[in-house]
């Protein structure tokens, strides 16, 4: 139960994969990658990053810089282009989608909710 479970791309260079060890959350060291020429290379990212994740999406807009994750440990984010993150929301999801720069559906056990972020 470990690998890459989600990836996204900003624009044709910028993409991020993110993934860990369902069975121990805790553990996510190198399932999260980024990459800033289109999948040529990956740079590994390890900083302030949560050991698991289900789904990570490019904020729109915000130029590759921003990025919102969710797993069942909770809902983070990263003004870095992935590099560092931080919980913004403890709760956890299964997966995320934006309808617009600010407005995210999040999925989870039983439930759909939206959020706005500020």
């Amino acid at each position: 139960m470990t690998g890459i479970f989600t990836t996204d791309f900003y624009d044709e260079l910028n993409g991020i994969v993110m993934g860990g060890n369902w069975e121990e959350k805790k553990n996510g060291k190198d399932s999260k990658a980024i990459t800033s020429d289109g999948g040529e290379s990956w740079n590994s990212i390890n900083s302030n990053v949560p050991g698991y994740i289900s789904c990570v999406q490019y904020v729109p807009g915000s130029k590759g810089n921003n990025l919102v994750a969710v797993s069942t440990e909770g809902l983070f984010y990263s003004e870095d282009a992935g590099n560092n993150w931080i919980r913004i929301y403890d709760k956890g999801y299964y997966s995320l989608r934006f309808s617009g720069p600010n407005e995210i559906w999040l999925s989870g056990h039983e439930e759909i909710v939206k959020i706005k972020l500020q």
